[in-house]
């Protein structure tokens, strides 16, 4: 088999597994943390399920809860960043990963308050 035959196994795998992130029922999702962005973007998960932010840039990230104002929304103010309370997982480096798990029904917005540009949304569906 020669190394093209490879490469597409693992775009597949690599397809297979986002499209399962996408939406899960209660145990593990995964989401990733590469060129200044969150991937996927959103996840639906089951109440109960735990999501895990794996950073795999150079540089250092974090994971807030609430809502980050950029571009349009953001001129003029003076505050861009609104966390709710509900996570942050403090900076982590590259390799490093965040968890937090979701009880509770709801629509959870994120982003990174080192690059409040990147955000991410969260929505948790009944068990």
């Amino acid at each position: 088999m020669g190394h093209g035959a490879v490469g597409v196994r693992a775009l597949t795998g690599l397809l297979l597994f986002l499209a399962v992130a996408t939406t899960s029922s209660a145990g593990e999702v995964v989401v990733t943390i590469k060129g200044l962005r969150f991937e996927p973007r959103t996840v639906t998960v089951k109440a109960g399920t735990t999501v895990r932010w794996v950073n795999l840039d150079e540089t250092v990230h974090d994971v807030t809860s609430g809502k980050a104002l950029t571009g349009r929304e953001a001129r003029g103010r003076k505050r861009v960043r609104f966390p709710d309370g509900r996570f942050s997982s403090g900076t982590f480096g590259k390799g490093e990963a965040f968890t937090f798990t979701f009880e509770e029904e709801g629509v959870y917005p994120y982003f990174c308050n080192v690059h409040p540009f990147m955000k991410g949304v969260v929505v948790v569906t009944p068990p």
